[in-house]
């Protein structure tokens, strides 16, 4: 009996290490990313946008939001024609567009898709 309980201890113990026995984990000078991958998840995007005098309808200046594709605020500013809007934000790097929306004192809106490409995204409200 005591020499089936070993058989079976030691068989145990096999089994065991050899479920253990797996390929190493690859130390990170292995480990490689396919061409054109980055690990960054966001990015800084340059963005410029400006105003003619015809877009804030007879006013001297009128609200600027920029929103992300969740409909977050992420930038928000007065604008005039003479004093455009730079700003350089961190955005997610799949942002394809931001939504500028200009809105006057009398409360009109203008809304415009602007695209981000490559790290920089630029309109004019006319």
């Amino acid at each position: 009996m005591k020499i089936h309980l070993l058989k079976s201890a030691a068989l145990g113990l096999v089994l065991i290490g050899v479920g253990c026995a797996r390929a190493p984990a690859p130390e990170l000078h292995e480990v490689t990313l396919p061409r054109g991958s980055t690990l960054a998840t966001t990015h800084g995007v340059n963005i410029a946008v400006s105003a003619q005098d015809s877009a804030f309808h007879g006013f001297r200046h009128g609200e600027l939001s920029i929103t992300n594709s969740a409909g977050r605020v992420v930038y928000h500013t007065l604008l005039t024609a003479s004093h455009p809007a730079k700003v350089r934000l961190s955005l997610p790097v799949g942002a394809g567009t931001l939504l500028a929306t200009l809105t006057t004192a009398d409360g009109a809106s203008t809304h415009a898709n602007v695209p981000i490409a490559g790290g920089n995204a630029t309109w004019s409200f006319e």
